[in-house]
């Protein structure tokens, strides 16, 4: 099984060991406010840093799609910080966050199945402990809450910071610069231009 199928939320194990469906919603909240692969490089890249007609926003939207599609093949790996709000019912033994490394600490909210206006917050000392991408309750289990939210939970997840992203992994650089040198060659199929 691969780690996107994985890291998509379709699937996990109950607390018996089963294996099951869960619908989980994941939101980016908050976009990283750095870039691996800068503009400049990638024009540089694609041979288009002389071209005055080049459109910047365009490769900036490669960038952004190459990026992407880095992430999504790497199985949810997040490389520049950024803030996600994962949805979940519950009724699991450990909640699998679909983005990973993990910074600091979640913040967790949980929603029972009659309860329409307020979350009860789970504090991390006293309710559960993060182990790589996974929470695990301090009972052992993370009761069945509301259909849908039972469980918000806000994280940030990155590889490289505001701090680190100039000295990201030159293979992942020219990754990423690779995916969006082929996005640009191919860019009249999908943006007719």
């Amino acid at each position: 099984m691969s780690n996107w199928y994985l890291k998509s939320g379709l699937y996990d194990k109950d607390w018996a060991g089963k294996d099951y469906s869960q619908e989980i919603i994941i939101e980016r909240t908050v976009e990283p406010t750095v870039k691996v692969v800068s503009l400049p490089e990638m024009k540089n890249y694609l041979g288009a840093d002389g071209e005055v007609e080049t459109d910047d926003n365009l490769i900036d939207d490669i960038i952004k799609v190459a990026v992407d599609i880095f992430e999504m093949e790497s199985g949810g790996m997040v490389l520049c910080d950024s803030t996600f709000i994962q949805y979940q019912k519950g009724g699991l033994k450990n909640i699998r966050l679909m983005r990973s490394p993990i910074i600091g600490v979640p913040t967790v909210s949980y929603y029972e199945d009659f309860d329409t206006v307020t979350a009860t917050n789970i504090t991390y000392s006293s309710h559960f402990r993060v182990v790589g991408d996974k929470l695990h309750h301090v009972d052992g289990y993370f009761d069945s809450g509301r259909d849908g939210d039972g469980y918000t939970i806000t994280f940030k997840a990155g590889k490289y910071t505001s701090s680190t992203y100039t000295s990201a992994d030159p293979v992942i650089k020219n990754a990423i610069m690779r995916i969006g040198a082929y996005l640009y060659e191919n860019r009249d199929i999908v943006t007719g231009k």
